[in-house]
């Protein structure tokens, strides 16, 4: 049966993890769920082990990425990063930014699905890089 995954995201109905659970309880509707966009829970002003805590029952699906510093934010912004003249500064490999992505991953389950995002230069090497470490916490099988 099919399921709907709202994303976590800036200036939309899932926009903090209080708008995303209101959103979740007034549709209350078992094929809603979230896509758990950690770097926008984040950014919304909650802590992405807390909110994942909260949210768990309904989370369908991870969105993993990362940024140097909450300053830098901007690089994520719709008018830039669907741009492909826009810039890239800030933006960085999952375990190079100023998210515990280590401490993030251990936190969930082994049967959790995610997605790597980038945007910056030389993608291959970024997931390449990205999932040798994501396997280092053992969080995935090698294929």
């Amino acid at each position: 049966s099919l399921r709907i995954a709202v994303e976590t995201h800036p200036d939309t109905l899932a926009d903090s993890l209080p708008a995303t659970l209101a959103l979740l309880d007034g549709l209350d509707h078992p094929a809603v769920g979230i896509n758990f966009d950690v770097l926008h829970v984040w950014e919304g002003g909650a802590e992405p082990q807390e909110a994942q805590a909260l949210l768990a029952p309904h989370i369908l699906h991870y969105h993993l990425k990362s940024v140097t510093a909450r300053d830098r934010l901007e690089v994520f912004h719709p008018d830039n990063v669907h741009n492909p003249r826009g810039h890239r500064g800030g933006m960085c490999g999952l375990f190079d930014g100023a998210l515990d992505y280590r401490r993030i991953l251990r936190g969930l389950s082994c049967a959790a699905e995610g997605s790597l995002e980038w945007f910056g230069p030389k993608p291959a090497a970024t997931m390449i890089a990205d999932l040798r470490r994501v396997r280092e916490l053992g969080m995935t099988e090698a294929a």
